[in-house]
This record gives C-alpha cells, structure tokens and sequence, in this order.
C-alpha cells in the first residue's frame, strides 16, 4: 500500500492519519477494505507500533475507520459525508475519457472494414467462424503424459529464455517432418507464438513506410491489419478460378513495384481454392523477374481431402524467393501457440534478431512438449484421426446443403474444396446483410465483405468453416442459416 505521508511538522501518528484518510477520499481504501496490521504499517512507515496505532484510532472516532475485535482495522463500510462529497467533486472535475482523442494519436485503423466483435453481445450458438479444430478431438491424456515427460528435460533447455531460433529438439522435428511430409529442406527454422507472430516478424524486417505488399483482394483480415500496424501500403490483386491473377500482379510490379507479396496458395483464405501447379510456377516467374520475395502462408497443410496436398511454393524455390509460414494450430491445438518459419540462411539472422524484440521465444516447455509428440508418432497419429472426422464433416455439410438447395434454395452454388476446413458458399445475396439476419437466430458465419480489403464490394459469398462442429451441430446451424438466406433478397 502507497502511503505519501505530509512533511509539516505535526506530530507522526496525524500525519499518518492524514496519509490514510486521503487514501480512502481518493478510493485506493475501498468501503470495507482491510487494512494491513499495525505492526506491519509501522515497519512500513519506520515508526513505532504505537505510533500506528494512535493514527488509527484516530481514524475510527472520525469515523473513517471501524475497528473488530481481534480483526484488524477496516475502512468504514458509511465513510463520512465529506468523502462522498470528495468523490462526487471529483467525478465532476474529472475529464471524460471517452472525450480524450485518442483516435488521432493511433497509427492504425484497426479491422475498419468488418468487426470480429460486432455481435458479442448476442448469444451465438453456432460458430461457422471458427477456422480451428475441434478442441473435443485433442488427445488430452497423451499430451498431459508428454508435458509432464517434456518438464523432465533439462531445465536450462525447457525453463531458461532459451535461443531465438527455438528449443534444439523441436527446430529438429519440424525439419525432419517438413523435409519427409511438405518436401522442403535446406531451410532454418524460427519457431514463433503460431503462424500470425511469424507473419508479423516477416513484415517488421521487410515492410514498413514507403514499402509495398502486394496480397489478394479477398484475404484472412488479421492479415492485412499486420501488414497497416507496419504503414506499409497494401495493394489488392484480383483473383480467377486458379488463385492470384498473374496478369494482375505482373502489372502492379512493373508499374508501382513492391517489397512482398503475400499467398495462401494451397487452401486459398477465404474461398478454399487450391492454385495449381501452373499457376503457381508463373506468379513465381514473375516474382523472380521483378526482384520480390513472396511470403507462402501455409496454415492448414495436412488438411488435404483430394489426393496428396500440393508441395509447398518453398520446396521449389531455386533462387530463395519464398519465406514459408505455418503452424500447428490447426493440427495440434492453438492454445499450444507454436508456428513457424523456414527461411533462406540470408533471412536466419535478420528474423532472429526481430525475434528479440518481439516475445523472444516461445514458452519452452511447450515446445519440448510438441517434439515428443512428433518423434513418437502421436502428432500424426492424432492428425490421421482427426483428418478423417474433418473429412466427414465435410461431406456432412455438403450434403445439408444440397438439402437446401433441393428445397427451398436452388440457388445456392459452391465449389467443393480438394482441403481445408471451410467452404466458401455463393448465397447470391448480400453477403453481410446474410450474416446480420443469421446473427440474430444464433447462428455467426463469415461474409465476403468481412474478408474483402474493398469495403465498397459487399459479395454475395459465406465462409463456412466445419472442423469445429459436429455434424449434428453443422445441421442445425444450416437449419438457421438457411432461414436467414431465404429471408434476404436476392441480389
């Protein structure tokens, strides 16, 4: 406790009592807040028991105090009508926060196109937004038993701060698992607190004012509000049925250039498209002619329903264009908040050091914890299982929406996604008004004007994300949905 007792020179147990009647007028002694015991005021303030004592009764014949027996001194539960009367003075004379401009100090506008919070308020009871897995699926009694092992580790590894890069053990995991399941090696890798902290060390080292991104006009928000939080000028790309228009891009190169462009090439955020392998070796042409790195987020890889998954941009990468980002949140679980990067070495050094600015590394339990998983077996184990559910949920859906189609919303249209875990529904509607009217029947999902970097272009497209429910949770939240669609015109 805070006491600033007066230098006049009245005698100590006043001034004592001064200091703690202001404590209370201004509201730091709440009504019927204990104070500490006498004895140990006095060894606070370097004076005698007594002393203390007298300061205290001093109080409670004032009223401010009240005194139990065998209890210690607590502020009246009434206080006197003068600190009412301080406090309703006080309230007037003080400025209004909501008044203070704070809007014209921020460097940022945070998510101006859509608000992830705009219907907290309401009660939601089926979650289409939830892009993370289901968290009833996680083995809980195996990672408990690899935590408790993984705490067994040197404590300097686990518990200490530890290198930049991350725990040796885990850096060596995610390479071998990288190198035998995504075909990328030859690479460093930093992990960070999941894919976004990854993203935003990419931007902190290569963006800033004056700089250039180049990412697509439909894209994962938070994304985008990394990129502002740097000043960087964003600049949107139009998208065709294959991804990322080449013509677009490459004229946005060779008229405005850029330091960065950003892809999500395997399950395209937000409407799932896979960009195939042509595609993907003319946007890599292009990025090579012009000079600029591309930065390949892959966030959900192991989550691939129609064949082997495409190898990763990275694992062709002659020139060491692409910086590669991914994370076990979605195969794992987030609340362990480990992602990562794989870097050219040119990059190890620079990222590491950003590293050191930022969180400095992840918790190192929690990365010791995730390589023993990994190097025996159980993180696949885990993934195989869990890819199967998805998978069914998946084709559970699609199969509810046919439903609707077949009766009361034959216009509905969708592409199915080879991966991922979402689709991106045409409603032929507006989109958002679509997502206002499912709010209000407890259902959330995802508009295309939440996901758009043009605020003016509302879309007509729902995502739709199903990892998360189970499939007699997604029927009933396309039940209500539905009825929001048929409730909203037609565009």
């Amino acid at each position: 406790m805070l006491l600033v007792l007066p230098t006049d020179s009245r005698p100590v147990y006043l001034r004592i009592a001064d200091a703690l009647r202001t404590a209370i007028m201004q509201e730091r002694l709440p009504a019927t807040s204990r104070l500490p015991s006498s004895r140990q005021l006095a060894t606070l303030l370097g004076v005698h028991k007594h002393t203390v004592m007298a300061a205290m009764d001093e109080l409670v014949a004032e009223g401010w105090l009240e005194a139990r027996q065998r209890s210690s001194y607590r502020v009246h539960r009434s206080p006197p009508k003068q600190v009412r009367a301080h406090r309703q003075l006080a309230r007037l004379n003080a400025p209004n926060v909501n008044e203070f401009s704070w809007a014209q100090r921020q460097n940022v506008e945070i998510f101006s196109n859509a608000d992830y919070f705009q219907f907290e308020n309401q009660r939601i009871t089926h979650r289409f937004t939830s892009d993370g897995p289901d968290l009833r699926l996680i083995p809980l009694d195996e990672f408990r038993d690899v935590l408790r092992r993984a705490g067994n580790s040197p404590a300097a590894e686990v518990f200490g701060y530890g290198g930049a890069q991350g725990v040796p053990t885990l850096l060596e995991s995610i390479q071998t698992y990288l190198q035998r399941m995504r075909a990328i090696q030859g690479r460093h890798i930093i992990v960070t607190n999941g894919s976004t902290e990854a993203i935003l060390m990419v931007a902190l080292l290569l963006l800033g004012p004056g700089k250039r991104v180049v990412m697509d006009k439909l894209c994962f928000r938070p994304i985008h509000e990394i990129f502002s939080l740097t000043r960087t000028e964003i600049c949107s790309v139009p998208m065709d049925a294959d991804g990322t228009d080449p013509g677009a891009l490459e004229a946005v190169l060779r008229h405005r250039g850029a330091d960065l462009i950003y892809l999500t090439p395997l399950h395209h955020y937000p409407t799932t498209r896979t960009m195939p392998l042509e595609r993907r070796a003319l946007i890599y042409q292009i990025a090579a002619q012009y000079g600029v790195p591309i930065l390949e987020d892959d966030y959900d890889h192991e989550f691939h329903y129609s064949g082997m998954p495409l190898a990763p941009m990275a694992s062709d990468d002659p020139l060491g264009l692409v910086i590669y980002a991914s994370t076990f949140s979605k195969s794992a679980f987030p609340g362990a908040r480990i992602g990562f990067l794989a870097v050219p070495n040119a990059l190890l050094l620079p990222l590491c050091k950003v590293r050191r600015c930022t969180t400095w590394q992840v918790n190192g339990l929690a990365q010791q914890a995730m390589a023993i998983w990994i190097n025996e077996g159980g993180f696949e184990r885990h993934i195989a299982r869990v890819r199967c559910t998805y998978q069914r949920r998946l084709t559970h859906m699609l199969a509810c929406i046919d439903a609707l189609k077949a009766s009361t919303l034959p216009e509905l249209q969708l592409r199915v996604p080879d991966g991922g875990l979402a689709i991106w529904l045409d409603t032929k509607r507006d989109s958002q008004a679509v997502v206002d009217r499912a709010a209000a029947r407890g259902v959330l999902a995802h508009s295309e004007h939440f996901c758009s970097l043009t605020p003016a272009v509302r879309g007509s497209h729902l995502r739709l994300a199903f990892a998360s429910m189970a499939e007699d949770e997604i029927s009933a939240g396309l039940a209500l949905l539905g009825q929001a669609i048929a409730d909203t015109p037609c565009v």
